[in-house]
């Protein structure tokens, strides 16, 4: 799962990645974490 976002931030712009991380990540009560990052 890591990997994964570290890819993602590679690739994606900021914003998106929070939003799709959001998303994705949210069953793994992960929001917290990404909206620190966004911030």
């Amino acid at each position: 799962m890591k990997l994964l976002e570290e890819k993602n931030q590679i690739k994606e712009p900021a914003m998106a990645v929070c939003i799709d991380d959001a998303t994705i990540f949210g069953h793994f009560n992960v929001i917290g974490q990404n909206v620190e990052n966004c911030a």
